[in-house]
């Protein structure tokens, strides 16, 4: 659908003067500017002077730029589900590069069993389509099914022998009937016949002979524990518990009280189950984890235990009073050794990637095989549980495979890659990716490189190419787009120097304000689009200017639909298709060395 043009905005006058403009600031060589220029009708709208520009895949010289790939960025849900998205990657992409689907926990079922359904539906898209796939990424620090290997590298505990029972404290049957107990207040408790005939003798608490009820007060019992059975091994006191009336049943709750410490407090009888006027049997059980036992009470064998009602007119009565208890023997735990861990995660990643490439090698030969392996902590090399905010929903291969983790991982893929790829599958590149390279300020960048030596000084691994993601904000404050473009430029350099392939794998751009805060998308006016386009014609044009042919492995595009992407819901080009358009121009230009 076109663009509603509104006088108000004056679009076309802005059209008019803004796209030659972006066009010609879009190279520096003369040749390309005069030859890309183009003035823009007053008459015609900005939808009908974007689509006047031809395929992206146009400018593009295969033969000058070997290894060059122009993909876009995606996930197969999204790819298989939308036929506009997949008509714009047949038409303007030579690739797509997939993130999803290939990690380690995303190849896993849920009974952690390896499961390729969705790589296996990739690879089924792209030979259907003939799609080249850069997939990734092979070993990371997320996706990865943490839990599941956390558990297999965990030190084995073998528990200790249990064995538990219960110390009778008093069921009263042994007493003469009227023997009465201490009480912690007033009131008495007397052993006595059970009222309901149901439990033989009984202790009745909260009268005398003079009929005074037992206010606050609650009866001692004597408690000797078996033989190599302490007070810290003690669960509950439990007892059997009836009131004759609502009297003791609320109040202040039950008590406990263990010689002559303090009571420990527990909800009433009520919410233990008790009614008025019925047995409540092995129903009231004041546990001893509530009372908090020092080290010495702990070791107590004999002690007093007073236990009941704490109300101001309790009429109880109880019976069948014990003590359960519990020990467990010390366990034994086998350690499992940094060596023996390492050995059980290669045994992992050689399962997980001989499964990957069984299934994918035969139509993908670019992978991502380690991605951000860097900490973002210039004072860090590589992440680690030790430096990362979220390692606890993370696993960190290098602290387990060493730092020359990457080592392992290329021989693993290298090994099962000639195994299962068939005669005119392609040569197998392997890219190690990462964020944040141009970032002013930053020596992520310089760390990779130092990582990168470190893994290749054993004269056996090598790593074909670099990735960087290039996730970059434009910002507002000219002085600081000076820095972040100076920094673009700079990063292309020194990753041109490794003599490497060089893609840009994931590149988007944001509008940032002078104060950093980043501009909503929706918000973003038609000059910031401009200027956004720009920005991308920069950094397509620095690509091409800066990395040799030879070396250049492509360029993925993060957001190619949406409201700042190359086109919009609807798949109608946007102001950044131009930037984007012209800037692939520069692959026909740039195709020598460049002089440095």
């Amino acid at each position: 659908s076109e663009m509603c043009i509104r006088d108000s905005y004056n679009i076309k006058s802005l059209l008019i003067v803004a796209f030659p403009l972006l066009w010609a600031a879009c190279a520096d060589l003369e040749d390309y500017s005069s030859a890309y220029d183009v003035e823009k009708p007053g008459d015609v709208s900005k939808t009908d002077y974007l689509n006047s520009f031809g395929l992206l895949t146009d400018h593009i010289d295969v033969t000058a730029n070997p290894n060059f790939v122009l993909a876009l960025a995606t996930d197969y849900a999204t790819l298989s589900d939308n036929a506009n998205l997949s008509s714009i990657l047949s038409s303007n992409f030579q690739g797509v590069s997939i993130n999803t689907g290939f990690a380690h926990a995303e190849c896993m079922d849920e009974n952690n069993a390896l499961d390729y359904t969705v790589a296996t539906n990739i690879v089924n898209y792209a030979m259907n389509n003939g799609t080249l796939v850069h997939a990734g990424s092979l070993c990371q620090h997320t996706k990865q099914n943490y839990q599941y290997l956390n558990a297999l590298i965990a030190d084995v505990i073998i528990p200790g022998n249990e064995r538990s029972g219960k110390v009778l404290v008093h069921d009263f049957e042994d007493l003469e009937i009227g023997t009465s107990f201490k009480m912690t207040g007033g009131g008495e408790a007397i052993v006595a016949n059970d009222p309901d005939g149901q439990s033989g003798k009984v202790l009745h608490i909260g009268t005398t002979s003079t009929g005074s009820k037992a206010a606050y007060s609650i009866p001692v019992f004597n408690v000797t524990l078996p033989e190599g059975v302490t007070l810290g091994d003690c669960i509950a006191f439990v007892m059997d518990f009836k009131t004759t009336s609502t009297n003791g049943l609320f109040g202040n709750g039950m008590r406990m009280r263990i010689n002559d410490g303090p009571d420990i407090k527990y909800g009433n009888a009520s919410s233990f189950g008790c009614s008025s006027g019925k047995w409540n049997r092995g129903g009231v059980a004041l546990d001893f984890a509530t009372a908090n036992l020092s080290e010495e009470q702990k070791k107590l064998t004999t002690f007093t235990i007073a236990a009941g009602t704490h109300s101001g007119e309790a009429i109880a009565d109880v019976d069948n009073i014990y003590i359960t208890w519990k020990q467990v023997e010390e366990g034994e735990t086998i350690i499992k050794t940094p060596a023996e861990k390492k050995e059980i995660l290669l045994k992992q990643l050689k399962a997980y990637i001989a499964g990957m490439m069984e299934v994918a090698a035969t139509k993908i030969t670019r992978w991502d095989i380690a991605s951000c392996p860097m900490s973002d902590i210039d004072g860090c090399m590589l992440r680690s549980a030790s430096n990362e905010a979220n390692a606890a929903s993370s696993f960190y291969w290098p602290d387990y495979l060493g730092e020359n983790y990457v080592q392992d991982i290329v021989a693993i893929v290298r090994a099962a890659y000639a195994e299962y790829a068939e005669e005119g599958s392609g040569k197998l590149q392997l890219f190690v990716d990462e964020y944040g390279l141009e970032q002013p300020g930053s020596r992520k960048l310089e760390r990779l490189l130092q990582m990168m030596t470190k893994w290749e000084a054993d004269g056996i691994t090598k790593i074909d190419g670099i990735g960087t993601q290039m996730h970059l904000e434009y910002s507002l404050d000219a002085n600081q787009q000076k820095r972040n473009e100076e920094a673009v430029a700079a990063t292309l350099t020194k990753l041109a120097a490794t003599g490497k392939l060089i893609r840009i794998s994931d590149l988007n751009i944001t509008v940032v304000q002078a104060n950093g805060i980043e501009v909503s998308e929706s918000k973003v006016n038609f000059e910031q689009q401009i200027a956004l386009s720009r920005y991308y014609n920069y950094v397509l044009n620095k690509y091409f200017e800066l990395i040799p042919a030879v070396q250049r492995a492509g360029i993925t595009l993060h957001a190619v639909v949406g409201t700042l992407g190359l086109w919009d819901k609807d798949f109608n080009r946007q102001v950044i298709y131009g930037g984007v358009y012209n800037g692939l121009a520069l692959s026909l230009i740039h195709i020598s060395e460049p002089t440095r």
